[in-house]
């Protein structure tokens, strides 16, 4: 008997260029100081309105799950993609505030690591209402070891740590 074969999570030429137009929104997507006190979903949910009017494909309805210890997980939205196994592209998000910070940024990132499992490219999109937005700058150019850790999960992974920090209206 021979070995299991698993499929390849492979990007095309044109889901590449769905994934990289994504990922422009999203960096252009813009939250102002005056949202913090919005809950996460609140936020979350303008930034989908945001992705459909600019992305076709954008889906936040029959989402594809993952299941991890008898748990559901699944992601605030997806890009579905070509492929039929497996689809292109799942968001999670993440507000962050200084009293949750650190457990929220360990929450989202676990969960975004799962959804690497079902889905070819993860978009982990954190809303850094931090004091000095300390998550943007860390995540930010540089060769900081934020940095490199996003760097590794990019490059190894297809996950992509995005930090939107707040701007004045």
């Amino acid at each position: 008997m021979g070995r299991l074969t698993i499929p390849q999570k492979r990007l095309g030429r044109r889901e590449a260029g769905q994934l990289g137009a994504l990922i422009k929104r999203v960096r252009e997507f813009r939250i102002f100081t005056d949202q913090r006190k919005l809950g996460e979903t609140k936020i979350t949910n303008h930034l989908i309105n945001y992705l459909k009017q600019h992305l076709i494909n954008f889906e936040n309805r029959n989402i594809d799950t993952v299941r991890f210890v008898n748990e559901t997980f699944r992601p605030e939205g997806l890009l579905r993609g070509s492929s039929n196994k497996y689809p292109l592209c799942a968001i999670e998000c993440k507000k962050l505030d200084d009293d949750n910070a650190k457990s929220r940024w360990k929450e989202g990132l676990s969960q975004a690591l799962l959804y690497g499992q079902r889905y070819k490219a993860v978009l982990y999109i954190l809303f850094d209402y931090t004091s000095g937005a300390k998550y943007e700058s860390a995540f930010g150019r540089g060769n900081r070891p934020e940095s490199r850790l996003a760097k590794q999960l990019r490059n190894e992974m297809n996950l992509y740590v995005i930090a939107l920090k707040p701007t004045e209206l």
